[in-house]
C-alpha cells in the first residue's frame, strides 16, 4: 500500500496521469458526441415513424360529395361531406361548399360503412344538431 501512496504523491507520476487522462479526453468526447448525434437521429426517426402512424391511422373512408339537403319543404341547403376513419372510430365531416366547417359526427358502429345512411344522417345533423 505504501508503494502507492508514494507513487500518488510523486509530481512524475501526477503528470503521467493526467497525461493519460487528458489523453483519453479527445476519446471520450468523440463518444459523446456519437452518442448526443444517434441520439437525436433516434428521436428523428421516432418523430417521423409517429407521424407516419397517425397519417396511416386517419385514413378517407369516402371522399367529398356534394349534396342537396332537404330542410323543409321549400328550403334546402347545399352542402358536401366525406366519410373518414381515426384510429377505431369513423367520423361524417360536413361543410359548405366553400369548405367552411358545419359539423363532425361520429357515426354510430352500425352505420360505420352503410353509404345508404350517410345521406339520412346529413339530413339529421342539419335539421337537427345545427338547427339546435
Amino acid at each position: 500500500g505504501h508503494g502507492n501512496r508514494a507513487d500518488s504523491l510523486n509530481p512524475k507520476y501526477l503528470i503521467y496521469k493526467t497525461r493519460c487522462f487528458f489523453g483519453r479526453l479527445p476519446e471520450c468526447w468523440h463518444r459523446l458526441c456519437n452518442d448526443l448525434i444517434n441520439g437525436l437521429r433516434l428521436v428523428w426517426i421516432t418523430r417521423a415513424w409517429a407521424a407516419k402512424e397517425i397519417e396511416m391511422e386517419r385514413a378517407t373512408i369516402q371522399d367529398w360529395i356534394e349534396s342537396q339537403v332537404l330542410l323543409s319543404s321549400s328550403v334546402q341547403r347545399d352542402v358536401k361531406y366525406r366519410i373518414y376513419r381515426e384510429n377505431n372510430k369513423h367520423y361524417q365531416d360536413i361543410r359548405e361548399l366553400d369548405d367552411t366547417p358545419i359539423h363532425t359526427l361520429e357515426l354510430p358502429d352500425g352505420m360505420k360503412l352503410d353509404r345508404s345512411s350517410y345521406e339520412v344522417l346529413l339530413r339529421y345533423v342539419l335539421t337537427d344538431i345545427v338547427a339546435a
